[in-house]
């Protein structure tokens, strides 16, 4: 979850890997910090930062567009029923 949180936050992928590693060691206690729990998680290939867009008003538009298109062919059948 850290490291999705650390990406979200505009770190490449191998610091948000990095900085979540460091996050488990202090937060985790003793018998959890072997390497065994936190080695296996390596960064392979691109390690440029992920670009996540930041507005999601495209979503509300779409949303509103469905929701009068929908209110409308409802309107058309009730029409068409009388």
């Amino acid at each position: 979850v850290l490291f999705y949180e650390f990406l979200k936050q505009g770190l490449p992928k191998d610091e948000a890997l990095r900085q979540a590693r460091l996050a488990y060691l202090n937060e985790s206690d003793p018998l959890n910090q072997h390497p065994y729990f936190w080695a296996p998680f390596i960064q392979m290939g691109n390690s440029a930062p992920i670009n996540m867009p930041q507005s999601r008003k495209g979503w509300w538009w779409l949303a509103l567009g469905v929701g009068v298109l929908g209110l409308g062919l409802t309107w058309m059948q009730r029409k068409r029923a009388a």
